[in-house]
């Protein structure tokens, strides 16, 4: 059973990581702080653009304080790989009120887990910044940990389950840890996270998922009962 859910988990995350374009060993930047910055950039954004805009804040800001208190305009014109002005700038304002989130509930911008609360005061602090996409605390916290946790939002949990990739009954303690199995290393926990969540919000919808244009239609049971009804 593991083994297939393995090899299940693994061809979804090909599929998506195509289709959104996210593959976590190309990701930038060594720590956590950083891997938030590059997740915000990189939503709904091509690989390519996003990590050159990660490298040009990365070269403009000392550090990413400073970006926390950079005026949006600033910010801004490192951002044009992106998309459009309003992309660009939706981004910029995301960004900093990320990190104006994070200052503010914890009086620093550095994650850094060294007690146990540590870790839910940043998801907490995440968890309140309009805008922000779900996958991307979770990502997060998985990216600051050695044994990265596997955390079901709605989304992410209901894409698993119609995909077959952990059981519909359990309680949530027990799929997570089904799917925490089958992702094994890091890298992919981390980026279960981002693609699975993003695909809840774009294509399988709670009601109406469109199944029909859905890039993982071949793995997905509900969609191939849906296509037969």
């Amino acid at each position: 059973m593991a083994e297939r859910s393995g090899a299940r988990l693994r061809q979804t995350l090909e599929v998506l990581g195509k289709a959104y374009g996210k593959e976590p060993a190309r990701n930038p930047g060594d720590t956590p702080l950083d891997h938030l910055v590059y997740g915000i950039l990189s939503e709904r954004c091509p690989q390519r653009a996003s990590r050159r805009a990660f490298e040009r804040l990365s070269g403009a800001f000392t550090d990413w304080n400073e970006l926390r208190v950079a005026e949006v305009r600033e910010i801004s014109e490192n951002l044009q790989a992106v998309g459009d002005r309003d992309t660009v700038r939706a981004k910029a304002e995301l960004l900093r009120r990320t990190l104006q989130g994070l200052f503010d509930a914890r009086d620093t911008v550095r994650i850094v887990f060294e007690k146990p609360e540590d870790e839910d005061e940043v998801v907490r602090a995440l968890n309140t910044v309009p805008g922000l996409s779900p996958g991307i605390p979770a990502a997060v916290v998985a990216r600051a940990l050695p044994e990265p946790p596997v955390r079901l939002s709605a989304g992410i949990s209901r894409v698993a389950q119609r995909i077959g990739l952990i059981p519909r009954s359990g309680g949530e303690g027990k799929q997570a840890q089904v799917l925490a199995t089958a992702a094994r290393d890091g890298d992919r926990r981390v980026l279960l996270h981002f693609l699975l969540a993003e695909h809840a919000d774009k294509v399988c919808l709670p009601k109406g998922p469109a199944c029909e244009t859905c890039p993982c239609l071949p793995l997905c049971e509900f969609g191939k009962r849906k296509g037969a009804e």
